[in-house]
């Protein structure tokens, strides 16, 4: 039972039987806000309703808004699974050369880099992930996306950094990892979330994570076509004062286990 947040800000969810007695509840067991009750229907002695209630309220008595509801029957048997999803394309696009692919490579590159006159170069990544082997009916439960991050600067220098890596789900268009371009590329996504990296450093690589749970939610129900994901880095302030710059993130090319990659767990 989970709820789907709309201009409702922040959502409750209860369960009761045909008596009013109340079996469960959730606040921010969901995407965000939302709320999500998984409950097992085998019935304890005191419980003799085969008729159930949901209830839906904003967490703050003054909250309005709309929302969607989902009831979901499921089978608790398989227990929970958990796959992992190697990237099946990834490449980025560069505004300073917009109509070239960068497929394949070793390092996808996301941020600013400033060229004097020519001005201010944006780098963008696209990564995808092939999840038509998770069934349509089942509850996903919690996806992570894995990715490994360094600053790009040769030769190697000792120098930190702070970001703020933003990952979205594209939506408008598809693409491949061979024909992308920055003419091209989507234009019209959907925000997942930010994360900000403080440990960059150009002698050393680290892995980070993104909760994405929704954007394969939205996949795997068929919400939204699987376009892919896009990554975009704002704010890189290196240590030597350079307000543009810009990170690689490991591409598949690498190897499947140092590019990106998901970890999915759903119920069947």
């Amino acid at each position: 039972i989970e709820t789907s947040l709309g201009s409702l800000p922040d959502s409750v969810i209860y369960l009761y039987d045909e008596n009013n007695l109340q079996i469960a509840t959730d606040d921010d067991g969901g995407v965000g806000r939302a709320s999500k009750i998984v409950w097992n229907c085998d019935l304890p002695a005191h419980i003799l309703s085969n008729v159930f209630y949901v209830k839906v309220a904003g967490y703050s008595g003054n909250d309005t808004g709309t929302y969607s509801l989902r009831v979901q029957e499921g089978e608790t048997s398989g227990g929970l699974q958990t796959t992992t999803l190697y990237a099946i394309a990834d490449a980025y696009v560069n505004s300073h050369q917009p109509s070239s692919n960068f497929g394949d490579v070793l390092g996808l590159y996301t941020g600013q880099v400033y060229f004097g006159g020519a001005g201010i170069s944006e780098y963008r990544a696209f990564v995808k992930f092939d999840t038509s082997g998770i069934p349509s009916t089942a509850q996903i439960t919690n996806a992570t996306l894995y990715l490994t991050l360094s600053l790009n600067n040769v030769p190697c220098q000792v120098q930190t950094a702070e970001a703020s890596v933003t990952v979205s789900e594209v939506l408008d268009t598809s693409w491949t990892e061979y024909g992308l371009t920055y003419f091209n590329m989507p234009s019209n996504f959907k925000y997942i979330s930010t994360v900000t990296i403080s440990d960059f450093n150009d002698c050393v690589s680290h892995q980070h994570t993104w909760d994405v749970t929704e954007a394969v939610r939205d996949w795997v129900l068929g919400i939204e076509p699987n376009n892919g994901l896009s990554i975009k880095s704002n704010n890189i302030i290196d240590s030597f004062g350079t307000n543009y710059d810009y990170c690689a993130i490991y591409a598949r090319e690498v190897a499947p286990s140092a590019g990106p990659f998901l970890v999915i767990e759903y119920m069947k």
